[in-house]
């Protein structure tokens, strides 16, 4: 058969396009009846733990795919989801291994202090009990005198902190009423551990509880009572109940199995999996390295930790990075046991301070992500800022000394002055120097020149501000001082300085009292009335000095008797006497009257009328004298009766 050219070239084509129209069928065929499966991952955050499995199931995910860890958490409850690794919304991929952590409820061994129980009820003591958490407290019910019912007596704990998880014991008085009343004991088998707990409290009957796996008896359910059901039992009495925490099963020791082991006796068994990745050098990823328990009876429910290798610890390259970064990335290495350690050397660098400028690993500088051993050390070299030695530069102009300091990559820093004898105004006398990291502020002193006081800027000041103001060129190094004279009258303000004069570098002031005082006259004021005198005195710039009161019988009270006289300079005390007025008189009897039966009583009879007109007693001088010659009580030698002043003194003689 012949066949043409254009009919073999047709004939291909057609061949070709019957195997492209094969290739779309078959693509379209394993597309459709083959589907590549996308697992999109929830948000599980705050869901139950059976929301995970159940999802795991649906979506056939091999158990080596989900990883589930158990911590603790004093909010949320057990089995909630507290956080998972692979964010809401991705899909879950081949190589992909998805941590879930779930709450394992409050932590029982976390320490807790106790409180002072002293005074406190049963129902308060037991509320303090539950809301921190307690999982192990009994009370028992003693008969107490002294104590009121239902009152704390006493603890079986001594420690102030102790674990959530510690048995407790409460002693709760009874005080002397329902104790030793025989009571039947009702079966328990349908009885919650809180309905058993609340009729010993009732019936004040200390109740202990002892748990058991059971094959046949759900968890929570009562296994056997001591005493039992239909016994009778005294109130203040103790009981025995055990209860079930359902099937048990035996601990594995699964060092060596794979996850996937484990999760399946956990699932077997209702035992919960708390596991914790360790790097390992030895044992292959995915592979247990321990567990525990791994021997042993748990109860329904409990949960065993396992740690799982995840193999040699691999560490990124931080080149570029910064310090602080990279321990925080080892610190969450070593959270998983790879036990790494980092030595660092500082270099100076035009690096920021504190990026990583090599990685060295085992001796050699990495540039990638590198697998190593447990226990490894990481060397880095971290930069630091360059430093230069400064100069010092006395003598410096100010533009030179600028030059300089930016010419090393540094900065002029604040300037301060003071005088200097050696350089002139403008001219550099010190500056920091030493070894300064690039980029440093660099502090100068600038000289002010020698010093040459301006003694006139000195005048018209006080004392104090004067000072003042030459402590503020001695502060600038001036060595300057100033002086001051003994205070002198003038002209000028009194107390501020006047007519300073320089000495040297010093500067001497004078300090005035104010223009020099002129005496005042003062004449005799005799008869003239105080006020008027004690007007003088003010009006002039004088004192009052000395007051004496006086009588007289010439002037009238309140005037002046006699003053002070002559010239005097202000503020001289001056003295003067004032008329008290005519001196008072009073007229005293025969004082022969008062005579008694002896001199006593005559003596006591005298001085009394003396004492009664107002006499002061110091001048009154009577006195008794034995006298052979008088009679008894007889007055002699004595002030006769009269007219008297007040500043007479009385005599005279009584006898005995």
């Amino acid at each position: 058969m012949n066949i043409n050219f254009k009919d073999k070239k047709t004939i291909g084509l057609m061949i070709a396009a019957g195997i492209l129209v094969l290739l779309t069928i078959a693509i379209v065929a394993i597309f459709f009846l083959f589907p590549t499966k996308k697992i999109e991952i929830p948000e599980f955050t705050n869901k139950n733990k059976t929301d995970v499995d159940t999802w795991i199931m649906e979506n056939e995910i091999p158990t080596e795919q989900v990883l589930m860890n158990y911590e603790f958490n004093e909010t949320i409850g057990k089995d909630v989801v507290l956080s998972q690794s692979i964010i809401a919304g991705e899909n879950l991929k081949k190589d992909d291994v998805l941590t879930i952590i779930l709450s394992n409820g409050p932590d029982p061994d976390l320490l807790v202090t106790l409180p002072d129980f002293t005074g406190m009820k049963h129902d308060e003591i037991d509320a303090w009990f539950v809301e921190n958490k307690f999982t192990d407290v009994t009370y028992e019910y003693i008969p107490d005198a002294k104590i009121k019912k239902d009152i704390f007596i006493k603890s079986n704990v001594t420690e102030t902190d102790v674990k959530r998880s510690t048995p407790i014991l409460i002693s709760i008085s009874v005080g002397t009423e329902s104790v030793g009343i025989e009571i039947a004991m009702p079966d328990f088998k349908d009885y919650t551990k809180a309905n058993i707990q609340a009729w010993g409290k009732t019936n004040n009957i200390t109740i202990s509880f002892k748990e058991e796996a059971s094959e046949t008896i759900a968890s929570g359910k009562v296994i056997s009572q001591d005493p039992k059901a239909g016994t009778t039992i005294k109130t203040g009495g103790k009981i025995t109940v055990t209860l079930s925490t359902g099937k048990g099963s035996t601990a594995t020791n699964f060092a060596g199995k794979t996850k996937k082991d484990v999760d399946s006796w956990a699932k077997t068994n209702n035992i919960k999996i708390s596991y914790v990745e360790v790097y390992d050098n030895k044992v292959a990823s995915g592979t247990v390295i321990s567990n525990k328990p791994n021997s042993g009876t748990m109860k329904s429910g409990a949960t065993m930790t396992v740690n799982i290798s995840v193999g040699k610890p691999s560490v990124d390259n931080y080149t570029g990075k910064s310090k602080d970064s990279f321990n925080t990335y080892i610190d969450g290495l070593n959270k998983k046991s790879a036990n790494l350690k980092i030595t660092v050397t500082e270099v100076e660098s035009d690096k920021a301070v504190g990026t990583i400028i090599e990685q060295i690993i085992n001796n050699k500088v990495v540039s990638g992500a590198t697998t190593v051993d447990t226990g490894t050390t990481i060397t880095i070299k971290v930069a630091k800022v360059q430093t230069k030695n400064v100069e010092s530069k006395p003598g410096s102009s100010y533009d030179d000394f600028k030059k300089y300091v930016e010419g090393l990559g540094m900065k002029v820093g604040a300037k301060s002055e003071q005088y200097n004898d050696t350089y002139n105004s403008g001219i550099v006398v010190s500056n920091d120097s030493g070894s300064k990291p690039i980029g440093t502020s660099i502090n100068f002193i600038s000289s002010l020149g020698k010093y040459t006081p301006n003694a006139a800027e000195f005048d018209g000041r006080s004392k104090t501000d004067a000072q003042n103001k030459m402590n503020e060129y001695i502060n600038k190094k001036s060595g300057s001082s100033i002086s001051f004279n003994e205070p002198s009258f003038s002209d000028k303000t009194k107390d501020l300085t006047y007519g300073c004069q320089p000495s040297g570098k010093n500067v001497i002031c004078n300090i005035s009292k104010g223009p020099e005082p002129k005496p005042v006259d003062l004449v005799s004021f005799a008869d003239s009335p105080e006020s008027a005198l004690i007007g003088f005195i003010s009006s002039n710039k004088l004192n009052v000095g000395t007051r004496t009161e006086q009588y007289s019988d010439t002037i009238v009270s309140g005037n002046i008797i006699s003053n002070d006289i002559g010239s005097f300079l202000p503020g001289h005390k001056i003295n003067y006497v004032v008329s008290k007025g005519p001196e008072p008189t009073f007229t005293i009897v025969d004082l022969q009257v008062k005579k008694g039966t002896n001199g006593q009583a005559t003596y006591d009879n005298v001085n009394s009328y003396l004492l009664g007109l107002g006499i002061p007693a110091s001048q009154i001088k009577f006195e008794i004298v034995d006298d052979s010659g008088r009679s008894t009580g007889e007055i002699y030698e004595y002030t006769g009766a009269g007219l008297y002043k007040y500043n007479q003194i009385f005599t005279g003689k009584i006898a005995r």
